[in-house]
């Protein structure tokens, strides 16, 4: 099983370092230890790592980004049979399910379809990312929001590109004034 580990608030860029000097990539880190590693393995003095846990059901799950602070943490999940779902973790957060409250999965644009988030503004209220079923479509999710679509109103399409078939937002900045495809 893959675990997600992030290092937590200013730590961040240390950590993010403690991982390559360990030969792990950000993407790629994989549980060590399930509790808090200070410092990780092979890695820096000032830096922390801890485990995410997983979306209830969910068999491994992957970090992506973290906002400016390290509260909120966007990736992606697996369920047991495969299908990826974009999630967003929160610090002492209460919006997902009983077995894991600080993770939310956010769902995807079409009804049973897939979806894997890949950006978070700053203060971790945004998320970009894809969604798919047959066709990759970019997405941003808003907390709070209402004009998404039908089946989840803070899921809304961006669409993609002139001319290209699929989309996928990579990253937003700070103050969700640009999404990057």
């Amino acid at each position: 099983m893959r675990r997600s580990f992030v290092p937590t608030r200013t730590r961040f860029v240390a950590g993010i370092a403690a991982l390559m000097g360990a030969g792990l990539t950000p993407q790629d880190a994989v549980a060590l230890d399930p509790d808090c590693i200070s410092p990780p393995h092979g890695g820096l003095q000032c830096s922390e790592m801890c485990n995410l846990g997983t979306l209830d059901g969910y068999s491994s799950r992957i970090a992506r980004r973290v906002n400016a602070d390290g509260t909120v943490v966007v990736g992606t999940g697996r369920t047991t049979s495969g299908t990826p779902s974009a999630f967003r973790w929160v610090e002492g957060g209460a919006g997902g399910g009983p077995g894991n409250p600080q993770m939310q999965d956010l769902g995807d644009l079409f009804v049973d379809g897939c979806s894997w988030a890949a950006g978070v503004n700053a203060d971790g209220a945004v998320v970009v990312g894809g969604s798919g079923d047959g066709v990759e479509r970019a997405f941003r999710w808003v907390q709070g929001g209402t004009g998404g679509v039908s089946h989840d109103p803070k899921m809304e399409d961006l669409g993609t590109l002139d001319g290209m078939d699929s989309g996928v937002a990579e990253d937003v900045n700070a103050q969700y004034k640009r999404v990057l495809f």
